[in-house]
């Protein structure tokens, strides 16, 4: 199967995908900042004050930049932990009931809120780290603030920018599994057929191109879960204490799945992760 933009869009939920050679024009980060509070208004109070933050650099206050600075990365590093936390509950709540065969463990408007969720809390973090990319790009410009954009290798190594995402989507892509094989296929014949020929057995396959910026990549993850089951499988490990099982994500099989590539940081290169 070949697929064309038009029904990767259809796949993605009508967003527009862009073949190989092709991209985006990247809009000013207060725009992309307003478009994201817009899009999960639930989260629109807690993004990076990035305005105040913006004034104290024209400002040239380096000790009140400093503590704003230090003051939001505390912030987003707590919000975000919470909200990782009730996502990965949400989900294994859910994946303890499926296994037990309870049938509420899949019903189409909760998984569609979880996927929601997932993709809310990345978008959340994907546009603070581009907030203090733009302020500490600010920094190193003005004079008087030069000194402060050293702050760029804490948020760098901070919490909220590594968390895994990933280990959300397997258990995930299960659920969605499951409530296929509940319900009756609406999807589009072109659509049914991608399942039957994701993994061909040469390893090869009749394929396209398809590039994703970075910020991307998760709202196609999480499109395609809806449609392919997941290529991984959950392994049990003993902690330390052993006195209970952690769940670790086995991603070798997804490998075949899909390749993603990601948007070079010059230019239109691109590089496969």
């Amino acid at each position: 199967w070949s697929p064309s933009s038009e029904a990767l869009a259809r796949v993605f939920g009508g967003e527009p995908v862009f073949p190989s050679g092709t991209t985006e024009a990247a809009m000013p980060f207060e725009d992309e900042l307003a478009k994201a509070r817009q899009a999960h208004p639930v989260f629109a109070q807690h993004f990076l004050a990035f305005d105040e933050l913006k004034g104290a650099v024209n400002g040239g206050d380096v000790a009140k930049l400093m503590g704003l600075l230090r003051q939001e990365l505390d912030r987003i590093n707590d919000f975000v932990s919470v909200e990782m936390v009730a996502l990965k509950n949400g989900l294994h709540v859910r994946t303890k009931k499926l296994s037990h065969g309870s049938a509420d463990a899949v019903d189409a408007s909760g998984l569609e809120n979880l996927a929601k969720d997932i993709m809310r809390l990345h978008t959340f973090v994907e546009t603070n780290y581009d907030g203090f990319q733009e302020i500490m790009k600010r920094c190193s410009e003005t004079p008087q603030t030069a000194s402060c954009s050293w702050f760029l290798g804490r948020v760098e190594t901070a919490p909220f920018r590594h968390h895994a995402f990933d280990d959300l989507l397997l258990p995930l892509g299960q659920l969605f599994a499951a409530l296929r094989q509940q319900q009756p296929s609406t999807a589009e014949p072109s659509i049914r057929k991608l399942t039957g020929q994701a993994l061909p057995l040469s390893g090869e396959g009749n394929c396209q191109s398809f590039f994703l910026a970075a910020k991307d990549a998760m709202q196609a993850k999480v499109a395609l879960l809806k449609h392919l089951r997941p290529g991984g499988a959950m392994q049990k490990a003993k902690t330390t204490q052993g006195t209970r099982d952690t769940s670790r994500v086995v991603g070798e099989l997804s490998k075949q799945l899909v390749h993603v590539y990601l948007e070079g940081t010059e230019g239109p290169q691109y590089k496969e992760r």
